[in-house]
């Protein structure tokens, strides 16, 4: 029989807060050292480097071929307007000569009115040229990075892959998975690569199989991409 003052006694759990040392130096975090801050940035650049530059490739390439092309049009665009006007000087200089003395143009005055025309090719292109950052900034602006949200499974594919024993394809084999999918037609989009580990694979790789990512179930889609109706460009 308990008397009336017993209370049930819970011991109180002792929860002990031990932070680790720095894994480059092996400082204690007393010292607040930035060892790890350091190599995470280099860490960024490297994968960047491996990861982000045939992305970076492709988009050069692209903005470059539709800004040449754009300054090729815009220059015959120019150049054709200056030839109209040339053969109806040329018409004029006809009639006036064969008006007033009646007999061919003066070879003098055929050739003033061709330098004119050569004058005027010249300034075309140079002004054409000179457009070039403007187009370029224009084709850059069209292209959109699409993250994946929060929430997206693959947004922790890196996690879960290496927990099981799991490879997550970057480098050679990201490139490699971008060139097998299917491109999207249109305006350049996200340049993005989606790959999902099945949960069959991990399966696999926690009771023993081989972790592989050439056994690994892969499923591959091309990048996402959103379609641009381009801004116009003044001429």
């Amino acid at each position: 029989m308990y008397t009336k003052d017993y209370r049930s006694y819970t011991p109180r759990k002792v929860i002990i807060r031990m932070d680790p040392d720095c894994a480059i130096c092996h400082a204690p975090v007393s010292l607040k050292c930035d060892c790890e801050a350091q190599s995470l940035e280099v860490a960024i650049l490297q994968a960047e480097g491996r990861v982000m530059q045939q992305i970076y490739e492709d988009i050069r390439v692209w903005v470059r071929t539709h800004a040449r092309d754009y300054i090729l049009e815009y220059f015959s665009l120019l150049t054709e307007r200056r030839n109209q006007a040339h053969i109806q000087n040329m018409e004029r200089i006809r009639q006036r000569a064969a008006f007033h003395y009646h007999a061919q143009p003066h070879p003098a005055e055929i050739a003033a009115a061709q330098a004119t025309l050569k004058r005027g090719i010249d300034e075309d292109w140079q002004s054409s040229v000179q457009r070039y950052p403007e187009v370029l900034e224009h084709y850059f602006g069209l292209v959109e990075l699409v993250l994946p949200a929060d929430d997206d499974p693959m947004a922790h594919a890196a996690a879960t892959a290496s927990r099981h024993g799991l490879r997550t394809p970057t480098g050679r084999d990201a490139a490699a998975a971008r060139a097998d999918a299917t491109p999207a037609t249109g305006t350049v989009g996200a340049w993005t690569a989606w790959t999902e580990w099945s949960v069959w694979s991990a399966w696999n790789a926690w009771t023993g199989a081989r972790p592989c990512h050439e056994t690994a179930d892969v499923r591959r889609t091309g990048p996402r991409r959103r379609h641009h109706r381009p801004r116009h460009l003044s001429s």
